[in-house]
């Protein structure tokens, strides 16, 4: 993997934070949620900046966790690998959106690769510390946000171990439109298998009853979510059916 080019303290602006439209849950946009927009920006110059090309990787798992990534411009995966070496998607994060919130005994328990050419903060342990000092409101939406973030991460172990796996697909498109909106590029079949813990054969399957359904559109490279009110009660459905 590429080595990650630095650029220290690039901006993001807030309007592309909050835009809930592209994003609808944004991490920044409720960590800054109650201050002024000087005190925003001030939250932002907190982090320490990089640019990084696509493929490079953030960081590895096993590292040593100092502190949190924010990313601000591109796209992120966070991924484990299999035995064999495949990749075993987790969670992908555009603007706005956290990464590394999870640690075991320290360490990062998963890789992050930056999946196009990203903008990603590094918001150092110290500097959190500074940031409670100065912005205490920012600080407990801080962990309001961490404490959503691994509750959404115990409700896919739930969707994973006791539903279907129409529910499972389903859920782990709703999932990918909360990060990244209506239009998923570069989601494979194959990275859906992974996240849903299925077979690519059965996930396309899957994924052709729900273009049927007029829930989604699938062209070359992209799943549009045309539906997604209707794809969560499908997924609902499928959860009490199957």
């Amino acid at each position: 993997m590429e080595q990650p080019n630095r650029t220290l303290r690039l901006k993001i602006p807030l309007e592309r934070a909050t835009d809930r439209l592209r994003l609808p849950r944004v991490d920044l946009a409720e960590v800054v949620r109650g201050l002024s927009s000087g005190e925003a920006e001030a939250v932002l110059k907190l982090t320490e900046d990089q640019t990084y090309a696509r493929g490079t990787c953030i960081f590895n798992l096993g590292d040593e966790q100092k502190g949190l990534y924010l990313v601000k411009t591109g796209l992120v995966e966070e991924f484990r690998l299999t035995e064999d070496g495949n990749k075993l998607p987790i969670n992908r994060s555009g603007p706005g959106k956290f990464l590394a919130v999870a640690s075991v005994e320290g360490r990062y328990c998963c890789f992050a690769e930056a999946l196009e050419e990203s903008v990603v903060g590094f918001l150092s342990f110290p500097k959190l510390e500074e940031l409670s000092r100065k912005f205490p409101r920012a600080a407990v939406n801080l962990v309001e946000v961490l404490v959503r973030r691994v509750g959404e991460l115990e409700e896919r172990l739930q969707l994973l171990a006791l539903s279907g796996l129409r529910a499972r697909v389903a859920g782990t498109l709703l999932g990918l439109y909360a990060t990244q909106g209506q239009r998923l590029e570069r989601v494979t079949h194959e990275a859906l298998a992974a996240w849903a813990a299925s077979s690519r054969p059965k996930v396309s399957v899957v994924l052709e009853e729900l273009e049927k359904a007029g829930l989604l559109r699938l062209s070359r490279g992209v799943i549009e979510i045309r539906d997604p009110d209707g794809l969560k009660e499908w997924a609902e459905l499928e959860a009490t059916v199957e």
